[in-house]
């Protein structure tokens, strides 16, 4: 039985074409818009203009609300929650890059490992840091970034001496006891990572889009 259907015409498919190509076009657009936002952004927080890097990141997620990519909408998430946590807002920073985590894969990102942990610690969760600090050491050990895992590190050993202080020694002489036995199973060499250490407290690399 022959269908009834009529197959579009020439000026039909010209027209669809026309439109697919105008929103791969606008698309495009988009995403180079998102990219130049993300770069401003980034350059504003390492000059320390946090409120134009806010303006920069949130723009830039906007953008990507509209493209409907949840890769680039965790991108953007990543980028921004750290502005957060770098202006004193460390509950949104938070949130930001808990939406930022891409499933399973989360657990294999050091740089988003240690800005988690970079927003617990500015909201006093110490252990919970310290947790995530200890995570990202492990990461970018594997990865053979000696330096950001003597920041890890660093910044783990803070959380810990803050512990001590809310707690006191027994307490702290338990953890110190168990963080040992970690240390001596699969955890960071923290005397390498005094030697690496820099000074930086900030991990603020931007997700490539």
């Amino acid at each position: 039985m022959a269908s009834d259907a009529t197959p579009p015409g020439d000026n039909e498919v010209k027209v669809r074409r026309k439109r697919r190509q105008k929103e791969v076009k606008r698309k495009e657009i988009q995403v180079v818009d998102i990219e130049e936002l993300t770069s401003d952004g980034h350059g504003a927080l390492q000059e320390g203009r946090t409120e134009d890097a806010l303006s920069c990141f949130n723009n830039a997620l906007k953008a990507a609300g509209q493209l409907q990519d949840s890769r680039v909408l965790r991108a953007c998430s990543f980028n921004l929650g750290p502005a957060y946590v770098e202006a004193g807002q460390p509950g949104k920073g938070l949130d930001l890059l808990q939406q930022a985590q891409p499933g399973p894969k989360a657990d294999r990102l050091p740089d988003l490992q240690f800005n988690l942990a970079l927003a617990h610690n500015a909201l006093g969760q110490s252990r919970e840091a310290a947790d995530y600090f200890l995570h990202a050491a492990q990461l970018y050990r594997s990865q053979g970034d000696g330096r950001s895992e003597g920041d890890a590190c660093m910044e783990m050993s803070r959380c810990y001496s803050r512990i001590q202080v809310r707690t006191g020694t027994r307490g702290c002489n338990l953890d110190h006891r168990q963080n040992q036995g970690q240390r001596q199973n699969h955890g960071p060499d923290w005397d390498g990572c005094k030697q690496v250490y820099t000074g930086v407290n900030r991990h603020t690399q931007v997700y490539t889009l």
